[in-house]
């Protein structure tokens, strides 16, 4: 702790901070922070140390892997929805006519 400068309350506040964030966060983004924990951990101390299920950490695994640390979970619920400013931009278009 000492080459990062940082005493151990603080880094215990710090893992508690991200722990607290963990549970205020939407499955996507627990996915994503799950992806920061150590590769030697196995599903099972991963999932237990954020609050997880074994199904998110899998997932979080396969995201390290595809795309490195804090990569983004991957959209397949198949047709995205429009940009906010596409949709106003054809909503105008389709009044002036």
């Amino acid at each position: 702790f000492d080459s990062l400068n940082v005493s151990i309350d603080d880094a215990v506040s710090i893992l508690n901070h991200l722990r607290k964030l963990f549970s205020i966060s939407d499955s996507n983004e627990q996915k994503r922070l799950l992806t920061m924990l150590p590769p030697l951990w196995g599903r099972d101390r991963m999932a237990n140390w954020f609050g997880g299920s074994e199904h998110q950490a899998q997932h979080s695994v396969d995201l390290r892997t595809a795309g490195g640390i804090f990569s983004k979970p991957e959209d397949r619920r198949g047709n995205k929805s429009l940009d906010e400013q596409i949709e106003l931009t054809v909503h105008n278009f389709t009044l002036k006519k």
